[in-house]
């Protein structure tokens, strides 16, 4: 019997535990969900994002409606950096 495996085994083409996952699984064996890779260029858009929002920070007038301004402007550069990151984890903003 054990001949008759290792024939088998050869004649797929197939790894020993390639094979009987697909004898087991009828050839579709269920796979992990992938983990998402970070991209490069993702990841240097966010950090040229973080620093326009510092620098818009540090050039804040106090209490001002231009302050305001900039402030609001902050927060939707800081909602796009949050979309993007949840994109790169694999989940849905």
């Amino acid at each position: 019997m054990r001949d008759e495996f290792a024939a088998r085994v050869r004649d797929s083409g197939l790894s020993v535990s390639g094979f009987i996952t697909r004898a087991v699984f009828a050839g579709v064996a269920p796979r992990a969900r992938p983990k998402p890779s970070l991209d490069r260029a993702a990841a240097a858009t966010l950090l040229a994002q973080a620093a326009a929002i510092a620098d818009r920070l540090g050039t804040l007038p106090q209490g001002s409606q231009e302050g305001d301004e900039v402030v609001q402007a902050c927060r939707e550069e800081l909602l796009l950096i949050r979309t993007f990151l949840m994109q790169l984890a694999g989940r849905e903003p």
